[in-house]
């Protein structure tokens, strides 16, 4: 049989529209992990085990076991709430990936004579002397976003606090952003942020942090790897010629945790075909499919034997930084959101109180509130 495939890139929100509405439309969606939990709680993808498992439908060439074994945990999960990502079922099979490094403008960093921070308090105590007036242009030292959204979380915000020893929920999910530890680190990147980050920051998207940083006024930037290509583009990037790279800093209490953002391929519930929308999955996520995208640009592939073909890593090492996301990607990084099926809800509450707590609200008392609504919000979720 012939399986004809229609392409169509929706927000999030729509998409969820379709999926309610048990819309045919769609044989299987691209979606990042966090909306993989929530799409499988709610019962609208389902598991790709059995069809992995089936000797019928999967190629023994499929070499599941060559996918990155973090990349796979963080697309299972059980459903129940407060057990971890990596058990249960399979939601999603990879096709790409980025880690958080840290990014730093060399010609600052040199003109303040500052050395690369080990630690967080290290780059907390640069900040002041990076921020100012250099070769009359003035500069930062964080270049990071608060944008009332989830995705603020994504970008810049996870590693730090992950380190700092913070986390969402605790084992009997309860929400606890609002611990001690918690307030003393947000306060601290709130404060950093305010003072030494870049203009606008309360309505900067992902997108305009990057900009920012490729403006060359910048020294600090925790960053999703793969838009390596684009700040290391001369012609798109005013830091091009002074980018380095190091491992994200380690907390307090040394600890170093990196945060991975990873895209997978689900199938639709719904679907009347699955057998061969299973293989249309399978195709796109065999090694040589995967050899040919990361030549046209997906430069983090799920797949080891990819990111170590030498074909891949001619393409990419021009961009810099393959030995420190190698050993970030090994070491540092898991995803650090709690599986659970309101995460992008939990951090659009979330940043709300970083907002606050930037505009002059007590930390504790804005993210006890937080945790408050957050708490209800998953209530509310797991008892429909």
């Amino acid at each position: 049989m012939s399986l004809v495939i229609p392409s169509k890139w929706l927000p999030d929100n729509n998409l969820q529209y379709f999926l309610i509405l048990k819309n045919l439309t769609f044989y299987f969606v691209q979606a990042y992990v966090i909306f993989q939990w929530q799409y499988s709680f709610a019962g609208w993808i389902q598991p790709l085990e059995k069809f992995l498992n089936d000797p019928t439908l999967t190629s023994p060439d499929y070499r599941f076991e060559d996918f990155y074994p973090g990349l796979v945990a963080s697309h299972s999960w059980s459903g129940q709430l407060g057990s971890p990502a990596g058990g249960g079922h399979l939601w999603g099979i990879p096709i790409q990936w980025e880690v958080h490094i840290l990014a730093y403008n060399r010609d600052l960093l040199d003109k303040a004579g500052v050395a690369v921070p080990q630690t967080l308090m290290e780059e907390f105590a640069a900040l002041p002397k990076l921020t100012g007036e250099f070769d009359g242009k003035k500069t930062y030292g964080l270049c990071a976003m608060l944008e009332r959204s989830w995705a603020t979380l994504d970008n810049s915000f996870w590693p730090p606090y992950a380190s700092w020893g913070c986390t969402d929920f605790n084992r009997d999910m309860k929400c606890v952003i609002d611990s001690p530890r918690s307030v003393e680190f947000c306060t601290k990147w709130v404060e950093a942020i305010r003072e030494y980050g870049p203009p606008g920051t309360l309505a900067m998207s992902w997108y305009e942090q990057l900009e920012a940083f490729c403006s060359g006024n910048y020294a600090f930037y925790s960053f999703p790897d793969s838009i390596r290509a684009i700040i290391t583009d001369p012609e798109k990037s005013n830091v091009a010629d002074n980018l380095g790279y190091a491992l994200v800093p380690q907390g307090p209490s040394y600890q170093r945790k990196s945060h991975v953002w990873s895209w997978g391929l689900s199938m639709n519930k719904e679907t009347k075909v699955p057998g061969p929308a299973w293989l249309f999955i399978q195709w796109s996520t065999l090694e040589d499919v995967l050899v040919k995208a990361a030549l046209l640009g997906n430069v983090d592939p799920p797949r080891q034997s990819v990111w170590l073909n030498p074909q891949v890593v001619e393409a990419t090492q021009e961009y810099g930084g393959r030995d420190v996301i190698q050993q970030t990607m090994e070491k540092y990084a898991q995803i650090r959101f709690t599986p659970n099926p309101v995460a992008p809800a939990m951090g659009d509450r979330f940043v709300q109180a970083l907002q606050e707590i930037y505009h002059g609200e007590d930390a504790q008392k804005a993210l006890s509130q937080a945790a408050r609504d957050i708490d209800q919000i998953l209530k509310e979720t797991v008892s429909r």
